[in-house]
């Protein structure tokens, strides 16, 4: 497919109930993700009001301001942050997926299984496939679809929580913005400045050592050109970005055009890839704007409303950008999926494993376009299997497994109250559409608990210490007397999009339309105008 495919053809909007096959789980991230822990939430309280601050002189850092600003600079475009009471916080309940995905490939080792269990593996109605459907496109219902005027309520730049994590920043505008503090204009130009956290408030020095203290500072770029950026401790970022201390951090909030974040997304979420691919980018560019919409306002309370890393989608803003994501961004300018004339959740991870799982491995209930779908091409291969987390196994001792589960136990399940010192047995109850286990039973010492889904990767973590997740919730256990052996097939969650299937089917000719179908039953897809 031409880059200007969808420039020169009117949109295509297929809904579909046709019957899919092909793929199976890896996170939301192309790369192999790093081993580590979650990313820390922002938490904390707001400025202490009573502190006494400093009114901001005018014209006193050296960013070479003019009098007045220029006629295009004189409009107020800063949307200032909502407070943040002191006992907001952001509950793990709302991390759908802890996996970094931006970090080296994660050291994850195929463990021989032992003797023992030589004869382990994975039941054959787990791979079994119905043919392959070859007229896939044929059997859908295709209509054209007009372009719709983009709804009201998206008509606005999107606001992202940069996850710096850290009490003291340097900032850099590299040609002209418009500094605000306290939401009173101080001046436009370029320079550099330092921020940190003093006494509830923003100390802010510029590079000539003039000081002032404050409750908020923004920086508004309102060229969002390659040229044009603010850069914040060497990462460079489009558009406006507004500062304020929270819970003794900077809380840091980048906002700019959707379009704009999205380059930002594309190649953070799926990987720098080459043309030979560009389907590929084109269809996590669809998912992450659907996905980027589907969330504004979702955390509002924190003063933005998605993260920049995988408790939503991973940003990298213009330091993580590239040229042909950027491209494949600009093709499907627009283009969203929508079910029932909504917007759909466009969960995506990395790799599926073959077969893609239900909303019920989160213990929600099923949709129509979120189904366990099988994803494997026509010789009933998975199409992921380009991943080296296609099939994985794990080893542990005994005396190991009980010792992850019982760490990790409160986290991942801190309704089970039980003190053991031993674990014996480890039973599957049941499995979920798309083979991922249902009611996992431990049995110890102490006595005997569940666990439910998607909730046992946090428990069954990697040997020897728990320091990684289990990649997935699609696996088997087999036992012998010196310990278990857990084979499994996937990374991440498993539900929507399957990353590295979508970039095996794009390397075989299939256009984004056919790609997103593949994984989202039933959906529409529709272009969205300014």
């Amino acid at each position: 497919m031409s880059l200007d495919h969808w420039a020169k053809k009117p949109l295509v909007c297929i809904g579909i109930s046709a019957l899919f096959f092909a793929c199976a789980p890896l996170p939301n991230a192309m790369a192999e993700p790093q081993a580590g822990q979650p990313p820390r939430p922002l938490t904390g309280s707001a400025p202490d009001d009573s502190l006494p601050l400093f009114e901001a002189p005018q014209q006193t850092i050296d960013l070479t301001f003019d009098e007045k600003p220029p006629p295009s600079l004189r409009r107020d475009t800063l949307v200032v942050l909502p407070a943040v009471s002191s006992d907001t916080a952001i509950s793990e309940g709302e991390i759908l997926e802890f996996d970094d995905k931006l970090a080296e490939k994660a050291a994850v080792e195929d463990f021989e299984i032992p003797p023992e269990t030589a004869d382990f593996a994975l039941p054959a109605d787990f791979d079994e496939v119905h043919d392959f459907a070859e007229d896939l496109v044929e059997s859908v219902a295709q209509a054209l679809v007009r372009s719709l005027p983009t709804p009201t309520d998206f008509r606005r730049d999107i606001r992202v929580g940069l996850s710096f994590n850290t009490a003291k920043l340097t900032l850099k505008c590299q040609t002209k913005c418009r500094l605000h503090t306290d939401k009173k204009y101080q001046g436009h130009g370029s320079g550099t400045i330092s921020v940190q956290v003093h006494g509830g408030a923003l100390r802010i020095t510029s590079s000539q050592g003039k000081t002032w203290q404050a409750k908020s500072l923004a920086w508004i770029n309102d060229d969002a050109s390659r040229e044009n950026y603010v850069e914040i401790n060497k990462k460079k970022y489009r558009g406006t970005v507004e500062l304020r201390p929270q819970g003794g951090k900077i809380l840091v909030v980048n906002q700019l055009p959707v379009e704009l974040y999205l380059q930002g997304v594309v190649p953070g979420e799926i990987g720098r890839l080459d043309s030979s691919m560009f389907a590929a980018l084109e269809s996590q560019a669809v998912a992450a704007r659907t996905y980027a919409y589907r969330h504004f306002g979702s955390r509002q309370s924190l003063g933005f409303d998605v993260f920049d890393d995988t408790r939503d989608q991973v940003y990298q803003g213009l330091s993580g950008e590239a040229a042909l994501p950027n491209q494949a961004v600009r093709s499907t300018a627009g283009v969203v999926m929508l079910h029932n004339q909504q917007l759909i959740n466009a969960y995506y991870h990395s790799t599926c494993g073959g077969h893609t799982a239900d909303l019920q491995t989160w213990g929600q209930n099923s949709l129509s376009y979120l189904q366990a779908v099988p994803d494997v091409d026509e010789h009933g291969k998975a199409w992921c299997q380009a991943s080296s987390y296609s099939n994985w196994s794990f080893t542990y001792t005994w005396e190991q497994l009980s010792r992850i589960v019982k760490t990790h136990l409160s986290k991942g399940h801190p309704d089970t109250l039980i003190n053991f010192n031993r674990i014996s047995n480890v039973v599957i109850l049941d499995f979920l559409p798309g083979a991922r286990v249902g009611n996992v039973l431990y049995v110890t010492d102490k006595g005997n608990f569940r666990v439910s889904g998607d909730k046992n990767r946090w428990i069954l973590r990697s040997p020897p210490n728990g320091a990684k997740t289990l990649p997935s919730a699609w696996f088997l256990i087999a036992q012998n007397p010196q310990g278990v052996t857990i084979q499994g097939k996937g990374f991440g969650h498993g539900i929507g999009m399957c990353q590295m299937g979508v970039r095996a089917k794009a390397k075989q000719g299939w256009d984004y339309a056919k790609i997103l179908l593949s994984y989202y039953p039933a959906v529409q897809l529709v272009q969205w105008q300014k």
